[in-house]
């Protein structure tokens, strides 16, 4: 996961550790799994985190979705069956983002 601060030159442990409180849950109950490392994730979540003032909290937004190198290699491959999983996998990672974003601008 990437998280950006908004507001704020940079984050505590704390706040990171926020943004994972809140938004990991949620991937999994998704059925979606979370890495330990980038090396081996398929994608990074990109997240906008505004801090409120004088706590360690703040408003997590989802941003994107970013292809890691390792998934882009496996897709380059052309037409292959593991590449059209992997770009299937993509598509309903992005839907499943976009409606938690219509959500939580509701």
């Amino acid at each position: 996961m990437a998280v950006t601060p908004i507001g704020a030159r940079s984050l505590s442990h704390e706040q990171v550790a926020c943004v994972h409180e809140a938004l990991i849950p949620e991937i999994r109950r998704a059925g979606y799994s979370v890495a330990k490392n980038r090396a081996d994730a398929d994608f990074m979540v990109l997240v906008n985190f505004t801090p409120v003032a004088g706590g360690s909290g703040g408003r997590v937004k989802i941003t994107g979705l970013e292809p890691t190198a390792p998934f882009l290699r496996a897709t380059e491959q052309g037409d292959t069956p593991e590449a059209r999983e992997l770009r299937r996998r993509q598509r309903e990672i992005e839907q499943w983002m976009e409606r938690q974003s219509r959500n939580s601008d509701a």
